[in-house]
């Protein structure tokens, strides 16, 4: 049985932004998305971290800008003008955050950055990696895990991605299963 846990919006911020990893490359969706040709324009990545996909967008002639609200504060979405900047890429935000509210809060910011027909490319930890990961460590909270260095982690579907997008989006693509991959357009 799973304990209900109410965080306090600094535990949730500081626990998430714990999250991001250092690393010498960028994520995964980053790559998938920029070999496969299938993001351009302006892109804001939500939750950047140390903003190493920011930096491989602009290497391959993508505007892109990023905000990550403890790794690069200085770019909150508010400053950018409804519109102005027509894919978000979220990867590995969501998976992160303890509960349904917040997670729903967060697309609902997204959906009112975008403008008509804007995308946002949604990348979740899968359930199936999840699995393999967890550790006798963690603890079951919520609809997740809490890790031994205090993180949240939940492992998604690709139907639950879908389930949290349908609300907002009009045309939703699951791209990939294992990270969930979601390109929705608005």
């Amino acid at each position: 049985m799973s304990e209900v846990v109410k965080w306090t919006p600094d535990e949730v911020l500081r626990a998430s932004g714990e999250t991001a990893p250092f690393r010498y490359q960028p994520s995964f969706p980053a790559r998938f998305l920029v070999e496969n040709g299938l993001i351009e324009g302006r892109v804001f990545d939500w939750g950047c971290g140390h903003g190493y996909d920011v930096e491989y967008f602009i290497k391959n002639g993508i505007e892109a800008v990023g905000w990550d609200p403890v790794h690069c504060p200085e770019n909150p979405p508010e400053i950018y003008p409804q519109g102005f900047l027509n894919w978000i890429h979220c990867a590995f935000v969501l998976n992160t955050l303890p509960e349904a509210k917040q997670r729903i809060k967060i697309l609902a910011q997204i959906h009112e950055m975008l403008p008509e027909n804007g995308h946002v490319v949604l990348t979740l930890r899968s359930r199936q990696e999840l699995k393999r990961e967890i550790k006798q460590t963690w603890s079951i909270v919520n609809d997740g895990y809490v890790t031994s260095k205090g993180t949240f982690q939940k492992g998604f579907s690709s139907s639950e991605a879908v389930e949290l997008l349908e609300p907002l989006f009009a045309e939703i693509t699951v791209i990939k299963a294992n990270p969930v991959m979601v390109i929705a357009r608005k």
